[in-house]
């Protein structure tokens, strides 16, 4: 999944399309092992349904509240991680974006959604230079991502890089 994935599904909307796939095979093949397994990951698939349908409606703060909910368990994953960091992000709540990002990252290193949002939230803060490195970051995990070079072009505008922004810029 691309960090656009994440961010412009149904746009705006989080992708767990992935989760609910595995949830689905796990839940009918009997891999999952006991009833009681089974209905926990089910349980876990519910509440991650309820926090992307809150965002989708724009309900930030109680999509973060759910998905904060959701990280608590003990089958949390990077992109559940990344989702309560995108709703705290939409919800005006930085601080708690980050926190949740850098346990996304802990998770899973390759998740280019990890410095795409950090970059997001950096240049949102007018930190460019923070916002710069992470762009940069996620431009590496993920070359084909037009959100990606949208962004760090309008970093490198910020930071008086014409060149580097019509480059990327370009490559929109």
């Amino acid at each position: 999944m691309t960090a656009s994935g994440v961010l412009r599904s149904g746009r705006g909307g989080l992708v767990v399309v992935a989760t609910v796939a595995v949830v689905a095979i796990w839940g009918l093949s009997g891999l999952a092992g006991s009833q009681e397994t089974s209905s926990g990951q089910v349980a876990l698939q519910q509440l991650r349904n309820r926090g992307q349908a809150q965002f989708e409606e724009k309900l930030y703060a109680q999509a973060a509240q759910i998905f904060a909910e959701v990280v608590e368990d003990p089958e949390a994953t990077a992109q559940d991680y990344l989702n309560l960091g995108l709703a705290r992000f939409r919800d005006r709540n930085y601080a708690g974006g980050l926190e949740a990002l850098q346990e996304a990252g802990a998770r899973d290193e390759s998740h280019p959604g990890v410095p795409f949002l950090t970059g997001l939230i950096a240049k949102r803060a007018g930190q460019f230079e923070v916002a710069r490195v992470e762009l940069e970051r996620a431009q590496q995990l993920d070359p084909t991502d037009p959100a990606i070079n949208y962004n760090l072009g309008a970093v490198y505008t910020q930071l008086g890089d014409t060149d580097a922004a019509l480059a990327e810029f370009d490559q929109v």
